[in-house]
């Protein structure tokens, strides 16, 4: 393994569909990769100052409710990802619990599940974490059983080519494909279809500015070291970013992205590409936290 490979992962389970997503990517990372992992319940439940009736009857009931939980699930995340795997319990919003246990740990990874509106706001959630934490992030959106392949987007920027050495860290421990792709868009000042006058904007100055990304692209991938990786590979197509990854992505298909962590404009905490990936993808997407 690498350096670039997951320290610890935080894995986030509402004891639902969703937790089951989170954990069984948890127990793949523990086996593929070794990956220490600590997996959260949070449960969003008044305070005992704010519930009517004597407050020491509250407590008491909350004590209860609390060991029950985490006796409830101790059993269930041992067995569905490790016996040597850590686990914590928190009453209050699953948000800034994700975020309070990702800096105790020092997590560099948060496992998240499909939306479930009783645990997580999966968009508001990912951009909260994002703000407050350091992590990359792995969206499941259904039990992971295998990864046959990794895809990775890159526009050549530094941010994607961040994400790129992880993915082919990745693909090197895992010992499967790698697939580079980049997406070129018809800039919109330059359409075809819009006349200048009586005269049209000509085909071959858009065809220019294909050749010119695809052969900045394949000359960036050529200086790559996709060594030790089976059936690396990669792609240059002409199309808008997501429909083209979400067409290209198999649902045992993992999507590494690169994105941004900065706080800020809640816009701007991911990127558009990756967050609309996130959200409509068919398999794990993997949104790799760019350093600050």
């Amino acid at each position: 393994m690498t350096e670039t490979l997951f320290k610890k992962a935080l894995v986030c389970d509402d004891g639902k569909s969703a937790g089951d997503a989170a954990l069984s990517v948890g127990r793949y990372l523990s086996e593929q990769l070794g990956t220490p992992i600590h997996v959260l319940h949070a449960v969003d439940i008044p305070s005992a100052e704010h519930v009517a009736g004597d407050p020491s009857e509250e407590l008491e009931r909350r004590r209860l409710f609390t060991q029950g939980a985490a006796n409830w699930m101790e059993e269930r995340v041992h067995g569905a990802v490790s016996p040597k795997c850590t686990t914590s319990l928190h009453l209050g919003k699953p948000t800034a619990s994700v975020i309070k246990t990702a800096k105790e740990i020092e997590a560099d990874l948060v496992v998240l599940g499909p939306h479930e509106k009783e645990f997580l706001d999966f968009g508001g959630t990912q951009r909260a974490i994002f703000a407050g934490t350091k992590c990359s992030i792995w969206s499941q959106p259904a039990p992971l059983s295998s990864i046959e392949r990794i895809v990775c987007p890159c526009d050549l920027s530094p941010l994607s080519m961040a994400a790129l050495d992880v993915a082919r860290d990745l693909a090197r421990a895992l010992t499967i494909p790698l697939h580079v792709l980049s997406a070129s868009e018809p800039p919109i000042f330059v359409e075809p279809t819009v006349m200048y006058g009586d005269v049209p904007t000509p085909t071959y100055v858009i065809e220019s500015l294909h050749e010119a990304a695809e052969a900045r692209f394949n000359e960036a991938m050529a200086s790559v070291n996709f060594e030790d990786i089976p059936g690396a590979t990669h792609e240059f197509l002409i199309g808008a970013p997501v429909p083209t990854i979400l067409d290209m992505q198999t649902p045992t298909d993992l999507v590494v992205m690169g994105t941004r962590g900065h706080t800020g404009l809640t816009a701007a905490i991911l990127g558009g590409t990756t967050y609309s990936v996130l959200k409509h993808a068919k398999g794990p997407v993997l949104a790799v936290r760019s350093a600050d």
